[in-house]
């Protein structure tokens, strides 16, 4: 699908390049490419004068496949942070080519910046009528995008840790249930880390831009809003990685709990089979099959031996109380 984008008065107008057969208006600014058919590509490619990377080159982890220059271009991938419908976490690579002036975006995934982003450059008085202003646009979003997220992690691993440490997590017969509670720190762990990736490209690509001032359209006066963008990346960076910390402590802390329930099992069970093994020694010696047995025609044998049972397991209960084992 494509949608490009076109300088009418103080905004940009919207429309969609699948309506229009044969090339694209030389004036648009913004070229957005999403999920392209070769047909899509070729237009774009014949417009803007530059081969187009493919999918498997826009997955490349290097630098020197995801930000180069090719003549008057520049070529930057940038994973964004995304949450799926089923809430799971996913990276979506996107390809900046900037020449010209013109901006082009390729992307296979659907990041709701360029929703954000899209509406917005249609508003009067917008100042993004150029394609370096829209990338502006682009990476400041991102990053409000992806602040936003980490503010969601943030939040949930407070509640998590508020329920584990302060409320307790039970089940309905009131055993600690922390599967929920371990499957929700997996969770915000993994979107940590995809949080990771998306700031660490991000900062790569805002470098790539300050080693680039002055070609394809970027002013010099523009060192300031890469400054910004630079500054709040590191930033976030940071408070990732401190939140990968927090899901990582709250990991190993629910863990142990769950250890300490399980030994606190085995220390009953134990306990159990202390206090029992008196009376089941004394009721093992009566139960021996032997002719002649002491007390074996004693009429009070039978209570005498039920009492002994009950002292020897109390005698037992009361060392381990005197010894503090419990």
């Amino acid at each position: 699908m494509i949608s490009y984008f076109v300088p009418e008065a103080t905004a940009l107008a919207r429309h969609d390049g699948q309506d229009q057969k044969g090339p694209l208006p030389r004036g648009a600014m913004w070229v957005d490419l999403k999920d392209p058919t070769e047909t899509d590509v070729a237009r774009v490619e014949a417009m803007v004068g530059v081969q187009l990377p493919t999918r498997q080159q826009m997955d490349e982890i290097e630098s020197s496949s995801r930000f180069y220059q090719d003549e008057e271009a520049l070529f930057m991938t940038a994973s964004l942070v995304r949450v799926v419908d089923n809430g799971q976490p996913a990276i979506a690579p996107v390809t900046f080519i900037l020449r010209k002036d013109r901006l082009v975006t390729l992307r296979f995934e659907s990041p709701r910046t360029f929703e954000i982003v899209a509406a917005k450059v249609q508003r009067a008085h917008a100042n993004c009528l150029t394609g370096s202003a829209v990338l502006f646009e682009l990476l400041n979003t991102a990053v409000d995008r992806t602040a936003d997220i980490q503010e969601v992690v943030a939040s949930r691993l407070e509640e998590i840790a508020r329920t584990v440490f302060e409320t307790g997590v039970r089940d309905r017969r009131g055993d600690p249930d922390v599967h929920e509670a371990i499957k929700s720190i997996g969770s915000l762990g993994i979107l940590t880390l995809r949080i990771q990736d998306s700031l660490m490209s991000l900062e790569r690509m805002a470098v790539f831009l300050g080693h680039h001032i002055g070609v394809a359209g970027i002013a010099p006066e523009d060192q300031t809003k890469l400054d910004t963008v630079l500054r709040d990346v590191r930033s976030l960076a940071e408070h990732a990685d401190a939140l990968d910390s927090k899901a990582n402590f709250l990991l190993d802390a629910t863990l142990g709990l769950v250890s300490l329930h399980q030994n606190q099992i085995a220390k009953i069970f134990s306990v159990m089979a202390v206090l029992f093994l008196p009376p089941t020694l004394i009721a093992s010696s009566y139960g021996m099959n032997f002719a002649d047995m002491p007390t074996l025609d004693w009429r009070l044998g039978f209570p005498f031996s039920l009492m002994l049972m009950v002292v020897s397991a109390l005698a037992s209960w009361a060392v381990f109380r005197w010894r503090r084992w419990l």
